[in-house]
């Protein structure tokens, strides 16, 4: 979820720009809980991401051509399917209720995480 961290640097952006302008204490608290909640948005777009890149590397797989001399398909490994955190991030019933209220999908930027799956298969440590 959200780290310390990141809700101080909040605050202190909050706090800073509340000094900088009229001094208005409600403006400055709607605009502190505003950005809290953007980046809570943001974190469940990342979960999404990773689920839907997993939904790539299956429907990559999915399209191997069969075979000519076996006239089976070829058997890949799945390596994002088989991330333990992966079936965990599928599996969590309180996650997708978050999602789903939240209204959060990539459909829109499908062509953005196949291109990401892309460079990732590209990459060593997924060949690995």
């Amino acid at each position: 979820m959200l780290s310390r961290r990141h809700l101080r640097i909040r605050v202190m952006q909050a706090l800073y720009a509340w000094n900088q302008s009229d001094k208005d204490s409600m403006r400055a608290e709607r605009e502190l809980f505003s950005g809290t909640e953007h980046m809570y948005r943001l974190y469940l777009h990342m979960l999404l991401f990773l689920r839907d890149l997993t939904h790539q590397e299956e429907l990559y797989y999915a399209d191997l051509p069969v075979s000519a001399l076996t006239g089976e398909r070829k058997k890949a490994l799945r390596y994002l399917k088989n991330n333990s955190f992966i079936e965990w991030l599928e599996g969590n019933t309180a996650l997708n209720k978050l999602i789903a209220d939240h209204k959060i999908s990539w459909s829109l930027d499908i062509d953005t995480v196949q291109k990401a799956f892309i460079e990732l298969r590209k990459m060593a440590f997924y060949k690995n």
